[in-house]
């Protein structure tokens, strides 16, 4: 019966009480996501009961559109609720580590952002490449993150964004690199992020989300 902003928020809910450490929550809230497919659709013993049918839609693809708020939410506590991850990927169908590829887009800006380090190996490990590598391609990731990082408040936006990618990845800081040099190899893109959030703003921040443009074209 809700919109989508509300359904966005359901999903946040029931997914953070998936690392509960009360099981009987923990499994009222797979049972609420997981929703009334016959078992054999799914590795789990888990009896599924309720959202995603009331939807009409398997677990992933009830998901799916709402990856950018809900990965925040489960890759944050990778390391200390790890219980979290893992029964959203028996969900899914996945293991962690496929779970973690499939949504890298939508995860690794805020990874990088609150400089995540242990996960981001851990991604690039399973893409068997290096941190700056799961960054740099696809474009697409570069793009997410670059935008993600412009759009964060500082007195030296640039020199503070460059600061967070070289503590992820030194790498980044090579060859007399700068910000605007990665920005240059996919200014479209990192544009057109730029503008996706800031329609997601209020009237009183899209000034401050736009601002960054100048630095992409």
């Amino acid at each position: 019966m809700c919109g989508e902003d509300e359904l966005n928020i359901i999903l946040i809910d029931l997914i953070e009480y998936l690392g509960h450490t009360n099981p009987l929550l923990c499994g009222i809230a797979y049972n609420e996501v997981s929703s009334r497919f016959p078992t054999s659709h799914f590795t789990n013993s888990y009896e599924l009961e309720c959202l995603a049918k009331a939807l009409d839609k398997y677990p992933g693809d009830l998901i799916k559109p709402f990856w950018r708020s809900i990965g925040v939410t489960v890759t944050k506590d990778l390391q200390t609720r790890p219980q979290k991850a893992q029964q959203l990927s028996e969900l899914l169908g996945l293991s962690v580590n496929q779970m973690l590829l499939n949504t890298q887009t939508e995860t690794l800006p805020y990874l990088v952002l609150t400089k995540k380090k242990e996960t981001l190996q851990r991604i690039a490990l399973a893409r068997g490449t290096s941190v700056q590598g799961i960054c740099m391609q696809p474009r697409r990731n570069l793009a997410a993150i670059l935008a993600l990082l412009l759009r964060q408040p500082s007195n030296d936006i640039e020199k503070t964004a460059m600061d967070i990618l070289v503590e992820i990845a030194p790498a980044f800081q090579e060859n007399g690199n700068d910000l605007s040099s990665w920005i240059k190899l996919e200014p479209v893109l990192v544009a057109c992020e730029l503008l996706k959030a800031a329609a997601e703003e209020d009237s009183t921040k899209k000034p401050q989300v736009c601002s960054p443009l100048s630095l992409s074209v």
